[in-house]
């Protein structure tokens, strides 16, 4: 079947799409980003996947955390400062409005200010 007809097609903004194969337990397929969007409060973005990957990663258009982009310049979708804390994000960056996370560097030695150009400038 044609995701598209079906109506399974992941939600996008602009470039910006969600995944099509995110669940948040490996048994219950149907909690995906389709689920995430139903419930309209925006509670479900928060919640990991059993990978510990939250749904706002993984659903960027449903929750709104799409990278910021100006012109072609875009922070990177997958960029965390650590592996095991994967919210530490560029949006985390962003939310941070001294621009002090911009010098913090990723468990490769990143700096933020690398993944994150739009947010850091």
């Amino acid at each position: 079947a044609c995701p598209a007809t079906c109506g399974t097609c992941p939600a996008c903004e602009g470039d910006c799409c969600d995944s099509g194969s995110w669940s948040r337990r490996a048994d219950k397929p149907s909690w995906n980003c389709q689920f995430v969007a139903e419930n309209k409060n925006g509670k479900r973005c928060g919640k990991l996947d059993d990978d510990g990957l939250p749904a706002s990663a993984a659903c960027p258009a449903t929750c709104g955390t799409c990278p910021a982009c100006e012109g072609d310049c875009c922070d990177s979708g997958s960029w965390s400062r650590r592996a095991d804390k994967p919210s530490w994000n560029c949006q985390f960056v962003a939310e941070n409005k001294n621009g002090k996370r911009c010098g913090k560097l990723d468990d490769d030695g990143l700096p933020a200010s690398a993944a994150c150009p739009a947010t850091c400038g």
